[in-house]
């Protein structure tokens, strides 16, 4: 017998009993009678059984349930990363369903995409964390909308979803293996750092537009020429800038020996030639993604200081190596690389946001709107976050055009922490809606020492990104 409480339609009374049978939660008759007496609006089940028959209706807006995997490729799993560890895939699916009266058929709710460390399945639970906040945001959509808009925002029938449920093996053989994955995984690793640095470069292209970035980012690429920083640092995060015929490549730069970031600028000639680097902003706290922004004659600059958790803007006063705190935008909030772009009247904020303290800031997008780019009225977007995805939510570098159309770079961190580039076409931006959809991925395939590229950006007819470059420490 399971408790009907399980499913949390009460945690103080026990209502009945229910039974299972061939991976179905089924429930005795008197017990429907008494939770139909509740008038409940949801039921949230969760166990990991999929309840069946009448159950299924007794509440107004249906069974809500939690699967993991990826759907897309029929599998549906009961545990978040258990399967993914094993096989290496990177990362796992989180989907909030409610469930249908038709066999193996599920109404999409939710979808997110969350990274999973190959090293170590205990860390999956912070997927758990993530994965808390969904429930909610729909409910707080549904008592704001109410039942009918609710329903008519939901993919149409023809999205619903077959699928194949897998609940988690119980083989003897599997936690033995799955032990010996993490143990030789969590060893080459630690091997890994004691013979190779992997540090972060700087690589720059001279073209005319990103546009063949866009089209053929698998030739243009190869073509890009390194800049490599001393051993004891690395630069990363670059932003480029156009001033007097020259280019100027803002950067975080990291001494190894601190590990606390600062921002620096280096100068470029059109034949490559750079100067040494020069230190521009420096704070008790770490600063990477200096995103600049022209405003009214004036250039300024928002790094990132989740660290300090805030949201700064800084005003040059002397181009390019002093700069003044202008202004604070957010306080009190673990943002990342926080991106503003401007269109049809509005400014747009562009972040990540931790949720949850020691969840990775990698997977959810936050967007906010304003009529001004220092606004201390920024909107939270009702979509928010309004993409949920370790594969393409983290920003990668300033929101460009490109022959009239709008493009985001975005980060791939589904392997690791920046293992890619997403560039992605912003089709639908208003206060209502967001949306966009891949053009063009990026992966560190063409250079064997690269192992990973996690930034994008043009200006004035040169491209920069950055690369972890492996170097051998002996």
């Amino acid at each position: 017998p399971v408790s009907i409480s399980s499913l949390n339609i009460s945690s103080e009374k026990y209502l009945g009993t229910a039974r299972l049978e061939q991976n179905a939660l089924l429930v005795d008759s008197d017990t429907i009678a008494r939770v139909k007496s509740l008038n409940l609006d949801v039921i949230i089940n969760l166990t990991d059984w999929v309840p069946k028959g009448e159950l299924l209706d007794l509440a107004e807006n249906g069974v809500w349930q939690y699967f993991y995997g990826d759907y897309n490729q029929n599998k549906i799993y009961a545990t978040p990363g258990y399967h993914e560890v094993l096989t290496d895939d990177g990362y796992s699916g989180t989907f909030l369903f409610r469930l249908q009266n038709q066999p193996n058929e599920l109404q999409l709710l939710y979808e997110s995409y969350s990274f999973v460390d190959n090293a170590s399945l205990s860390r999956c639970v912070q997927i758990h964390w993530k994965s808390s906040a969904f429930v909610k945001r729909k409910l707080d959509l549904l008592h704001q909308l109410g039942p009918a808009q609710f329903n008519a925002l939901l993919p149409p029938e023809s999205a619903k979803v077959a699928f194949k449920y897998l609940p988690k093996t119980d083989q003897q053989w599997e936690p033995l293996k799955m032990t010996m994955l993490q143990a030789y995984r969590t060893f080459s690793k630690k091997l890994k750092q004691k013979i190779v640095l992997e540090n972060w470069i700087l690589l720059y292209h001279f073209s005319s537009n990103p546009s063949s970035i866009l089209s053929d980012s698998k030739k243009i690429i190869p073509q890009f020429k390194k800049i490599i920083p001393p051993k004891d640092r690395y630069w990363a995060d670059p932003f480029v800038y156009f001033r007097d015929d020259k280019h100027y490549i803002f950067m975080e730069e990291v001494p190894l020996k601190t590990k606390k970031g600062h921002i620096a600028v280096i100068e470029i000639d059109k034949d490559g030639t750079t100067k040494p680097p020069i230190t521009i902003l420096e704070k008790p706290f770490h600063l990477s993604y200096p995103f600049l922004l022209e405003w009214e004659g004036e250039l300024y600059m928002i790094p990132e200081s989740s660290q300090n958790q805030t949201i700064d803007v800084y005003k040059c006063t002397r181009f390019p190596d002093k700069w003044e705190h202008y202004k604070t935008l957010f306080d009190g909030v673990q943002a990342a690389d926080t991106t503003l772009f401007q269109h049809n009247g509005k400014w747009w904020l562009f972040v990540n946001i931790r949720a949850y303290s020691g969840y990775p800031n990698w997977d959810e997008l936050f967007l906010f709107y304003a009529d001004h780019p220092f606004s201390d009225q920024w909107v939270s977007h009702p979509k928010n976050p309004v993409i949920s995805d370790v594969r393409r939510a983290r920003p990668a570098g300033k929101i460009f055009k490109s022959d009239g159309l709008i493009y985001r770079p975005s980060q791939n961190c589904s392997k690791r922490y920046g293992y890619g580039l997403k560039l992605n076409q912003i089709v639908t931006l208003n206060e209502t809606e967001y949306k966009e959809v891949e053009v063009s991925s990026i992966e560190p395939l063409w250079d064997k020492k690269i192992k990973s590229v996690h930034t994008f950006n043009f200006d004035h007819g040169i491209s920069v990104i950055d690369g972890q470059y492996q170097m051998s420490k002996i």
